[in-house]
C-alpha cells in the first residue's frame, strides 16, 4: 500500500508519522515513510511470494524510496509477471520492481505501460517540483486514490490516507447514487474532491492542472488472425499455461479459490503444469450451509463440493479444503471492511463468503492465493451473444446448431431462435416494443436493484448517464458481442480492487 503527499504543510513530520500508521491500520507493522523537502513518500510493502514479513516497526526508518535512473522518487504496489525480461532489456536489477518500473517509465515515457505484463499501482515523482505521475495497469490493479489542487497533490491506496492530507470526509453523493445504479465508469471518488485511478490509466499531477490517458481501451483490442478453432485452443492453453507459471513464480506455498465451473480448473490445471513436483496446490472452496437443499439444473448448481472433488481425483497433488461459513451473516465483517476499505461498493454484501476463504489460506501456510475472476468473462464465457450475431452474419447453420445443442429448454426450435437470435437482435426501441407488446415494462434493470430514491435518479440524471457511458442494463440478453465487453469491462473493475484489498 502507498501514500504520497507534496503540499506546504507545516506539520510535515507529523503527516508522515500518521500515513504510516493508516497504512498500517490492519497490520502488526507500521509503513515505511520518508521526508524530502515538502514531499512524504509512504509504503506498506506486501512482500513478494517467499521473503518474510519484517518485524513490526514503530517509528521512522532510515527507508528510502527506490529512485529511477533520470532521479524521480518510484513507489510500486503490485508484481510483474515479466520483471525479467525487462530488466534485462533496461540493463538493471530485477529483484526489486519499483526499480524495473521507475527504469522502464524514464526509458520509454508513457508507452512503458504497454510493455510490462503485471498487476500493479505507482506513483513517481520528481522531488518538490514537477508533475506527479500515478498509473495503473489494465484490467485488475490494485486501488489508488488521489486529489490536486494549487496547494498540494496526494494519492494514496486508501481514502482514509486522503483526509489525512486534507480531503474532508464529505460524501460525493452524485458518485453514491452511480454507485447504486452500477455505473462506476468516472473517475471521481466517493468523497467530494477526490478521485481514482482506472485501471490501464496514466494521470499526470501539476497543481491544480491535471491530464489523464487512459491507454488501454478493451474496445479496441485487435482481432485475432485468421486460425482454426484448433490452432485457438492451443494458443488459449499456452497462454494460460505461461501466465500460471508467471503468477507462482518464487511462491513457496500457492492457493487457488477453486469452483466447479470451468475458469478456475483450468487456472488450476495450468499451475500445476508449472509447480515443482515437490509442492502441492492448495485449493479453498466455499459451500453452502449445510441446511441449504443441493439444487441442479441443466445450467446451474448450488452446490461445488462433487464437482471439486473430481476434479481433484484427476490431479491427485491438489489439496482441497472447504467453507461454509457457518458463523457468518452476509453482513459478517462488513464493518471491518468498511473500514480498512473507506468506499462503499454496492458488491460489498456478498463477500462474506471470502472470509473463510482467506481464514484457510493463512491456516494453510499460503503465500498466495489465485482467482480466477476473468474467466467467466474470457475463455469460459458462456458466449450467448453469439446466437444473435451468427443471425445478423448469415450464419445460420452455425446459429441453428448452436441453439439445439442448448439443454434445459422444451420450447419448440423456431421459437427459440426467435427469442435467442432474433428478438435480442432488434434495435432498442424494437425491442422496447416487442416488450411491451408482451406486457413486460422494459425499463433498465439497474433500477430493479439500486434502491434509489426516484428525485435522487432525477436530481443526477443517474440513467441517462448510465446510457451514455454504455452500462445500463437495457436488456436481460446480450445480442451484441461489443455490448457484452463493453458491459464487462468498459465498467473498469467496478472498484473490486478496494473491496478485495480490504478483504486480504
Amino acid at each position: 500500500m502507498l501514500a504520497f503527499f507534496r503540499g506546504g504543510s507545516p506539520e510535515l513530520e507529523q503527516l508522515g508519522s500518521r500515513l504510516a500508521a493508516s497504512l498500517g491500520l490492519a497490520s502488526s507493522r507500521s509503513a515505511d515513510w520518508h521526508r524530502e523537502g515538502a514531499t512524504i513518500a509512504c509504503a506498506l510493502q506486501s512482500p513478494a511470494p517467499g521473503v518474510p514479513v519484517r518485524a513490526p516497526r514503530q517509528s521512522r526508518s532510515s527507508w528510502r524510496p527506490a529512485r529511477s535512473p533520470s532521479g524521480r522518487l518510484v513507489l510500486f504496489n503490485g508484481w510483474f509477471d515479466n520483471a525479467a525480461q525487462l530488466a534485462r532489456e533496461l540493463d538493471v536489477t530485477a529483484s526489486d520492481p519499483a526499480i524495473v518500473y521507475g527504469a522502464a517509465v524514464d526509458a520509454w515515457g508513457d508507452h512503458a505501460e504497454q510493455r510490462i505484463i503485471g498487476k500493479y499501482c505507482a506513483i513517481m515523482a520528481a522531488g518538490d517540483r514537477g508533475a506527479v505521475r500515478l498509473a495503473r495497469s489494465p484490467l485488475r490493479a490494485p486501488p489508488l486514490h488521489y486529489f490536486f489542487n494549487d496547494e498540494a497533490v496526494g494519492a494514496a491506496s486508501v481514502p482514509r490516507a486522503l483526509h489525512l492530507m486534507g480531503i474532508e470526509p464529505r460524501l460525493n453523493l452524485r458518485k453514491l447514487a452511480d454507485n447504486l445504479y452500477f455505473n462506476l465508469t468516472e473517475d471521481e471518488g466517493f468523497y467530494e474532491g477526490s478521485y481514482r485511478v482506472g485501471t490501464g490509466e496514466v494521470v499526470w499531477l501539476d497543481g491544480a492542472r491535471r491530464t489523464s490517458h487512459r491507454w488501454f481501451d478493451p474496445l479496441a483490442v485487435p482481432d485475432l488472425p485468421p486460425a482454426s478453432l484448433t490452432e485457438l485452443v492451443e494458443e488459449a492453453d499456452r497462454l494460460l499455461t505461461e501466465a500460471g507459471q508467471a503468477c507462482i513464480a518464487g511462491s513457496n506455498q500457492p492457493g487457488i479459490q477453486l469452483s466447479g465451473g470451468l475458469d478456475s480448473t483450468n487456472v488450476a490445471a495450468r499451475v500445476l503444469r508449472g509447480l515443482d513436483e515437490s509442492k502441492r496446490l492448495k485449493s479453498f472452496t466455499f459451500l453452502p450451509l449445510p441446511e441449504w437443499p443441493d439444487t441442479e439444473t441443466a445450467q446451474y448448481f448450488t452446490n461445488e463440493r462433487s464437482r471439486v472433488e473430481a476434479f481433484v481425483a484427476m490431479h491427485p497433488r491438489i489439496d482441497p479444503y472447504f467453507t461454509h461459513n457457518p458463523d457468518g451473516a452476509f453482513d459478517d465483517r462488513l464493518d471491518q471492511v468498511f473500514l480498512l476499505t473507506g468506499t462503499g461498493q454496492g458488491s460489498m454484501p456478498v463477500g462474506h463468503a471470502y472470509h473463510g476463504i482467506y481464514a484457510l489460506g493463512r491456516e494453510q501456510g499460503c503465500d498466495l492465493i489465485l482467482s480466477s475472476d476473468l474467466g467467466n468473462a474470457t475463455f469460459s464465457q458462456s458466449g450467448e451473444w453469439s446466437f444473435a450475431e451468427n443471425f445478423r452474419n448469415g450464419h445460420w447453420r452455425t446459429m441453428v446448431r448452436d441453439i439445439t445443442s442448448l439443454t434445459g429448454s422444451e420450447r419448440p426450435l423456431l421459437r427459440r431462435i426467435l427469442s435467442l437470435a432474433v428478438v435480442p437482435s432488434l434495435p432498442l426501441p424494437a425491442w422496447r416494443l416487442w416488450q411491451r407488446l408482451k406486457g413486460e415494462d422494459p425499463h433498465p434493470r439497474n433500477l430493479d436493484t439500486a434502491m434509489l430514491r426516484p428525485e435522487a435518479v432525477a436530481r443526477f440524471d443517474t440513467v441517462e448517464r448510465a446510457r451514455a457511458a454504455g452500462v445500463s442494463y437495457e436488456r436481460d440478453f446480450h445480442g451484441y458481442r461489443h455490448e457484452l465487453i463493453a458491459n464487462q469491462f468498459c465498467r473498469d473493475d467496478i472498484e473490486s480492487a478496494d473491496v478485495l484489498q480490504g478483504l486480504e
